[in-house]
């Protein structure tokens, strides 16, 4: 639950910029492209922190609850991420636009306290030294086709979601003339999405997780064509944010439930690849989306979220096959010499 909570303040910080990007434009006298790289370099320095901080960790999990242990810690950074836009909107039409980081800046302070008085102490699993933990990733990579697999996938979905979220507010104001208010209600919508990480995780254990995984990759670009068709409607709008949030928040939990499964002693170090590779995908899709809606619009946007989550869902596919033909060559009796 202290992990769970912690998450809500510090994946916060990722999406404050989102909804502020057309006041942020104004202020600095720059295009929208350009004021979209705050989210594109948010991002990047929440993906190195990932990279250098997190394969210092290494803690051991109950196997059994794993989807269910990773579906509650996971609630908590959906609820950081998604109600973070609408936090970000109301702040700034009160208090201005700076507001939301002078209290997320109190907040971070805060939960370092809390995390430091909270929080068991033990030693790591493992005993190798810091450059070790950091030259040992590649080798990780190498030998786990299933983490490249899970990985790649999910940064797929997080682009789709980035994208999404980077230009909706561009969409909102010059379409349908939404002011901060607004803004801050469309953003509670896609709050919905939240509740996949349970039902995800509770699907994980039960045994589902690869069934789950495909129908995810599916909602995602279905979500995305529904958002285009939406240009006019808000209501579609809406409905493809809270779907689109649900696929991603559900494949990131899949995933991680079946990563976490493959070594025991080096748990951290998976999830630094698997996460650094998820927020790499999502810093780089901002900045396309960004650029995208200012040179061609709302519907270039769509079909470049759409086309994310297809390539992660040929990945995917093509997975499974290896596996299937893996496994019946491997059921072929070989003749005795």
């Amino acid at each position: 639950m202290v992990l769970a909570v912690a998450c809500w303040p510090t994946a916060a910080n990722l999406h404050y910029a989102q909804p502020l990007l057309e006041p942020v434009a104004r202020s600095f006298g720059v295009g929208q492209g350009a004021a979209a790289t705050v989210v594109t370099l948010t991002q990047a320095g929440y993906a190195l922190g990932l990279l250098f901080v997190v394969p210092l960790g290494g803690a051991p999990g109950p196997t059994g609850q794993r989807g269910r242990v990773v579906g509650r810690v996971m609630s908590g950074l959906l609820t950081g991420i998604l109600p973070a836009r609408t936090v970000a909107s109301l702040g700034a039409d009160l208090f201005g636009r700076r507001a939301n980081y002078v209290i997320s800046a109190v907040l971070m302070l805060a939960l370092g306290v809390v995390l430091r008085r909270l929080l068991p102490r033990r030693a790591p699993d493992h005993t190798a030294g810091y450059v070790a933990l950091l030259a040992g990733l590649g080798g990780l990579v190498r030998r786990e086709p299933v983490l490249r697999r899970r990985a790649v996938c999910q940064a797929t979905m997080c682009g789709a979601f980035t994208t999404f979220w980077t230009a909706i507010a561009y969409e909102l104001i010059e379409e349908h003339h939404f002011g901060q208010v607004q803004i801050v209600l469309f953003a509670l919508v896609g709050a919905g999405g939240a509740a996949a990480a349970p039902v995800a995780g509770r699907i994980a254990d039960r045994g589902h997780g690869r069934s789950a995984v495909g129908a995810a990759l599916l909602l995602a670009p279905g979500a995305s064509v529904l958002a285009a068709l939406g240009h006019g409607s808000v209501l579609l709008l809406a409905l493809a944010a809270v779907l689109l949030d649900f696929a991603v928040q559900c494949h990131q939990v899949l995933s991680q439930h079946e990563i976490y499964a493959l070594r025991g002693e080096a748990r951290a170090r998976i999830n630094t690849i698997f996460m650094t590779t998820v927020f790499a995908g999502g810093a780089v899709s901002s900045a396309v989306a960004g650029a995208l809606h200012t040179t061609h619009g709302w519907t270039s946007v769509c079909a470049f979220g759409t086309a994310l989550p297809l390539a992660g869902l040929m990945v995917w596919a093509h997975g499974q096959w290896t596996a299937r033909t893996r496994a019946s060559a491997d059921a072929v009796p070989r003749p005795r010499p």
